[in-house]
């Protein structure tokens, strides 16, 4: 409390609308998140926040990042745009906060941390439109950056995707932040309209004394598809929050993900997928690599809403613990309002398979390389099954960083 009403005082002088305004009040209300709230129950924030000043990165000078090389994508660096090379059928263009009242109450602020986007004083959302032609299929890189200036202070993103009917679009973020301690807040909004399809992957690369909140949410319409991919290497600590709404009739989603943590990383990841119309289908699948004494949570929830026959809805959750220390919690809920539905969840922890590794050492195989082959297999459901080649590129180096540096540090070495 003592702290969110110190951050309130800064903040203050800087709330002069309307919006930013009511940002404040719902701020102060709801106070910064950490472990009072239910949500938040597994995740500390407190020393990382209290580490740092309210102070937006926006108001700071940014150099030119030049990460694209060619191809078509947008950099954000300190939460303001610095590149940006788009096909003819994608539009770019700055969408500034609409005022308060075009809000509603029950729906302005899902959380402390969302409040600081609307306070932010160069508040605006980045709005791209894709608007493919005929059987056009276009990919898109998305690096979300930060500089030194930004370390010690908060930088905000909003993106915001509109996907035209029988668009399909591939989405491919790469996010890294500064070392040290700061806040990156980023909320990206994905809207598909009819028959749309989206391919999103997601690779956060770990920090360190950094909180990092990135949030996500998709409205899916008539026969639409979502299908996502996140891998996080986490931080001190990291919180990823996806929602989904299936809006109408033959609307899917997947949402998958996985963590490689090591050292003292965190990294928190809550999945919603709300069924809102009849004959929707929604799976997620999550996984966890976990060493040293880091600590992973998957909380995953799926509502049925009344009104909704013949939806279909599964969730799955395994980790595997690389060390005593190492740390992995799931916890999947269900909210179910008909009967006429197919549901359910799954969830195991464990390390790795005692009867696997003796089928492989028996046969020869070293220790070392076996521990090798049980956990790529592991994590290859995740890796490979993703239908974007470039994605699937990024998803592997990152894996393969993982593993080179566990192997390496582990007696044996290398087999």
């Amino acid at each position: 409390l003592e702290l969110t009403q110190d951050w309130a005082k800064t903040l203050g002088p800087l709330c002069q609308g309307p919006e930013q305004k009511k940002a404040l009040q719902a701020f102060m209300h709801l106070g910064l998140p950490d472990q009072h709230l239910e949500s938040w129950a597994f995740t500390k924030t407190f020393g990382a926040l209290s580490a740092m000043k309210p102070v937006y990165a926006t108001t700071m000078p940014v150099a030119r990042a030049s990460t694209l090389q060619g191809r078509f994508g947008i950099t954000l660096q300190d939460g303001r745009v610095t590149e940006c090379i788009l096909p003819p059928d994608i539009s770019f263009h700055f969408n500034f906060h609409k005022t308060s009242d075009e809000k509603d109450d029950s729906s302005i602020f899902i959380n402390g941390l969302d409040t600081l986007h609307d306070i932010s004083p160069e508040a605006q959302t980045v709005l791209i439109t894709a608007k493919t032609k005929g059987d056009i299929k276009e990919t898109l890189f998305v690096y979300i950056l930060e500089s030194e200036n930004s370390a010690g202070t908060i930088t905000p993103t909003s993106l915001k995707f509109e996907l035209a009917p029988h668009c399909q679009i591939d989405l491919i973020f790469i996010t890294t932040n500064v070392s040290g301690p700061g806040l990156s807040l980023s909320h990206v909004e994905l809207c598909l309209e009819e028959n749309a399809q989206a391919n999103v992957a997601i690779v956060a690369k770990a920090s360190t004394d950094h909180l990092t909140f990135h949030r996500w949410q998709a409205f899916l319409k008539r026969d639409s598809q979502l299908r996502s991919v996140v891998l996080t290497a986490g931080a001190q600590p990291s919180r990823h929050e996806f929602e989904a709404h299936l809006l109408e009739t033959g609307a899917s989603a997947t949402l998958q993900g996985l963590y490689l943590l090591g050292q003292r990383q965190h990294a928190d990841i809550n999945t919603i997928i709300h069924h809102k119309a009849p004959h929707t289908t929604s799976s997620q699948l999550f996984k966890a690599v976990v060493k040293d004494e880091a600590y992973g949570i998957y909380t995953g929830k799926v509502v049925i809403h009344p009104g909704c026959p013949g939806s279909n809805a599964g969730q799955k959750a395994f980790g595997t613990l690389l060390g005593q220390h190492a740390h992995f919690s799931t916890r999947p809920q269900l909210e179910v309002y008909n009967d006429d539905v197919k549901c359910g969840h799954g969830a195991a922890i464990g390390q790795l398979n005692e009867d696997e590794s003796f089928y492989l050492t028996s046969r020869g195989i070293s220790p070392e390389r076996t521990r090798q082959i049980l956990l790529q297999a592991f994590v290859a459901e995740i890796v490979e099954n993703f239908p974007v080649a470039l994605a699937t590129i990024e998803l592997k180096q990152a894996v393969q960083n993982y593993f080179q540096d566990y192997f390496q540090t582990m007696p044996g070495g290398l087999a």
